[in-house]
């Protein structure tokens, strides 16, 4: 507490890492002992204040509810751009104070010798990194809004806050990546992806030298960097380079990210094997994605959009993308002619017998979630030519070993309408015919 001999504690919150306690020593100047005091108790009223608001608006973000989650984050924002111009002019005028040396403490329970000035410098970068996280978590929500203009001031303003502070404080450098990363996102949507590949690049680079200097922390915003990145070049068409950085980014997450995190890189990863023509790449990463968002479920943290685009493109892979040989034609090593005549069927059957069979699996899923979403479980008619459509059964031999009618083999959509290829192929493929939903 406060008491007459000069003496003060700096009180920090747990959410920041800087600085939780500073004891002046020796009680040189009382008077910046009590500013440091004061600050402090500001400090920690504020930051109790913006830990609610924060909790309130990634709840709020989770439900899809982006004007509460906006609005809570602007609330912290204007909190903490008062608190952050307090703290910076009473920084100035320590500065031009005697600064005795204090004993820093951090929430670890690690110490250090600093100075008053240095417990100021924590503070104002505590605040700091509030102030940005909250313009940048403004500038998400003004995009989930389709508001593009309000989301790229917002971000332009945590990216000026960075530019200003960032040299000195490595926690507010790392924002700074993670700020560029956001206005990269946002340029691909809205202006055009050669200008977000020269900004991720930028991120990039910063990332580089933060982790020269061993800034703690780095590998993660970088991960989440490359993972643009590689879109970015995907959509220039450079898609060799696309991959290459895929591959790192996927790598990263495998490393230091949440099941939620890989998932969503190899879904990304896929779609590039695909453009590619690359049937097996593609396939190895949405069975990764699954995989990951599966393992995320069982921590609690699924995501039912992730697993169902790995599980659409799995089964339409399996079921009708992938390379379709009819069971008893020449496979190029005259195998075909004396199967048939033996009475079995070729490894080329056999491989695409075994591919249905996964289909099957994954249909399987993908109707589960249409049943916890509430629509009717799939199993009932086409909705276009009104045949029974076949459920989780996977297709079988005839007695020729002749592949199964290609009218038998079932599309998913996206809209998780299940239909016949051949049905679908004949209709709008823009558009679900049932939903209307885009394709």
């Amino acid at each position: 507490g406060k008491g007459g001999d000069g003496a003060g504690t700096v009180r920090g919150s747990a959410v920041t890492s800087s600085v939780a306690k500073g004891v002046s020593e020796p009680k040189d100047d009382s008077a910046t002992a009590e500013v440091i005091n004061a600050l402090a108790d500001l400090f920690q009223e504020k930051m109790a204040i913006a830990n609610q608001r924060k909790q309130d608006s990634n709840a709020m973000f989770i439900k899809g509810d982006y004007r509460g989650s906006l609005a809570k984050y602007r609330e912290i924002e204007s909190m903490m751009m008062l608190l952050s111009r307090k703290v910076e002019s009473e920084l100035e005028e320590v500065k031009s104070l005697a600064n005795p040396k204090v004993t820093l403490e951090n929430d670890a329970g690690a110490r250090m010798a600093g100075s008053n000035e240095t417990v100021m410098e924590a503070l104002l970068q505590a605040v700091l990194v509030e102030l940005i996280e909250a313009l940048r978590m403004a500038g998400i929500c003004y995009g989930r809004l389709k508001q593009s203009a309000e989301e790229l001031t917002s971000l332009e303003r945590a990216l000026k806050i960075c530019d200003k502070h960032g040299s000195a404080m490595s926690r507010v450098a790392l924002l700074k990546v993670e700020t560029l990363n956001a206005i990269g996102t946002h340029q691909m949507r809205y202006t055009s992806a050669s200008d977000a590949v020269k900004t991720l690049e930028a991120a990039r680079l910063a990332v580089v030298e933060l982790k020269k200097e061993q800034v703690p922390g780095a590998e993660r915003p970088e991960a989440s960097c490359l993972t643009n990145l590689g879109t970015a070049y995907s959509k220039i068409g450079e898609s060799t380079k696309a991959l290459e950085v895929m591959a790192c980014a996927l790598e990263m997450k495998r490393r230091v990210g949440t099941p939620m995190e890989v998932g969503t890189t190899a879904i990304n990863m896929a779609g590039l094997h695909r453009q590619n023509s690359d049937n097996d790449g593609a396939m190895a990463m949405y069975e990764e994605a699954l995989e990951s968002v599966e393992k995320a479920e069982k921590e609690g943290d699924g995501n039912v959009e992730l697993k169902k685009a790995a599980l659409v493109n799995l089964h339409n892979m399996c079921e009708f993308e992938l390379p379709v040989m009819t069971f008893n034609e020449n496979d190029g090593g005259g195998n075909a002619a004396a199967a048939a005549r033996e009475g079995r069927p070729t490894e080329l059957a056999k491989e695409q017998l075994a591919n249905y069979a996964r289909a099957a699996t994954y249909r399987a899923k993908l109707g589960q979630i249409v049943k916890d979403i509430g629509r009717s479980a799939p199993g009932c008619d086409c909705p276009i030519c009104l045949d029974t459509i076949k459920g989780s059964e996977a297709p079988v031999l005839s007695d020729d070993h002749k592949a199964p009618p290609h009218e038998t083999r079932v599309i998913v959509l996206p809209c998780l309408h299940f239909m016949h290829v051949e049905c679908y192929a004949k209709s709008n493929r823009d558009q679900c015919p049932v939903c209307r939903e885009a394709v």
